[in-house]
């Protein structure tokens, strides 16, 4: 099996991107209510409008869903950032014979 290499700069700006998207989901609610705003009565009728809302109630659904996932997804982004972080303090100590009068007498 390969080595695979992803910077943490690269996964910082993963885990800000998904959390940029999360919340442009969840505030979509207000774009499908200015379509419908917008549809209005063309000829007298509403039935496009009311299509319109049904799509967007059945999509607003799924929206949501789909925004706690991808904020799902961010925390474990972040969660593997601070991991490796946390992991490369700790051997950077160790390695360090001024840091660990252990490591140098070996």
């Amino acid at each position: 099996m390969s080595d695979v290499y992803v910077s943490l700069t690269d996964l910082r700006r993963v885990g800000r991107q998904l959390e940029r998207i999360a919340k442009e989901f969840e505030h979509a609610v207000s774009v499908s209510d200015a379509l419908e705003s917008a549809i209005g009565t063309p000829f007298g009728r509403s039935e496009l409008r009311r299509k319109a809302g049904d799509i967007e109630s059945r999509w607003d659904i799924q929206r949501g869903r789909l925004a706690q996932q991808l904020t799902e997804v961010k925390e474990h982004v972040d969660a593997v950032v601070e991991t490796v972080e946390g992991f490369d303090t700790e051997v950077a100590v160790l390695l360090d014979p001024c840091a660990n009068p252990t490591t140098a007498t070996r």
